[in-house]
């Protein structure tokens, strides 16, 4: 099934009556307001809070009144490919199905995972549909002036600044650009756990066509 996608602040939203569903592949978990999540005729649990998150909390960082978000316990059971350039999203229960570039996909906690090459390096970077900017190991923009400044949010730690750099990545033989901020400590450290040296998040998937499928551990890019 086909669902036009929307957009707050580089956030990827799906509306559907009487829900307005922020995706995010970088949350292993899915909440909403009832603790039930009804996707493609089924019934999901969802959590309503954790560890001080709730939707409430989601709704003053996001600044918008969404009713849930989901995670990789719902998106993971399909395949799905997130078009961003024309602003759709597409879910199967069948194998991933598309024209493109067939890549390993890994996950850690349940959140997807590929290699990307950034500044002279292949690196493993978390795919967070979530995140309005990617991030990268501060360790690495360490003495480069950034390009300004940003502000962000992540459930576990609240808002943030962040300073910004323009970098340009390599991935599966095309170019891309992308912002990349510095998480904070606290976050920094749970890339370290995952082997991650970043995230890719709004401008990556705005640049490729990227289709997931975690139950067969595979991916294809397109773009």
């Amino acid at each position: 099934m086909t669902f036009p996608l929307f957009f707050h602040d580089g956030h990827p939203l799906v509306q559907f009556s009487p829900d307005l569903i922020l995706l995010d592949t970088g949350s292993p978990l899915s909440f909403h307001d009832t603790a039930i999540l009804r996707w493609m005729g089924t019934d999901h649990p969802a959590k309503q809070s954790m560890m001080g998150v709730d939707m409430t909390r989601l709704r003053q960082m996001l600044g918008l009144q969404i009713t849930g978000l989901m995670g990789m316990d719902i998106i993971g059971k399909y395949s799905v490919v997130f078009d961003y350039p024309s602003m759709q999203v597409h879910f199967e229960d069948d194998p991933l199905r598309m024209d493109g570039t067939i890549l390993p996909l890994s996950t850690f906690m349940d959140v997807p995972m590929t290699r990307v090459e950034i500044l002279g390096a292949e690196r493993p970077m978390y795919l967070d549909t979530g995140a309005k900017l990617s991030y990268i190991d501060a360790a690495l923009t360490a003495g480069r002036t950034p390009d300004g400044h940003e502000d962000d949010f992540h459930p576990s730690v609240g808002n943030f600044s962040t300073a910004v750099h323009r970098l340009e990545g390599l991935f599966c033989g095309q170019t891309f650009d992308a912002r990349f901020g510095n998480l904070p400590p606290a976050l920094g450290m749970l890339l370290s756990m995952g082997g991650s040296q970043g995230v890719l998040g709004y401008d990556f998937f705005n640049r490729f066509r990227v289709g997931m499928d975690v139950r067969n551990q595979q991916m294809i890019i397109s773009g």
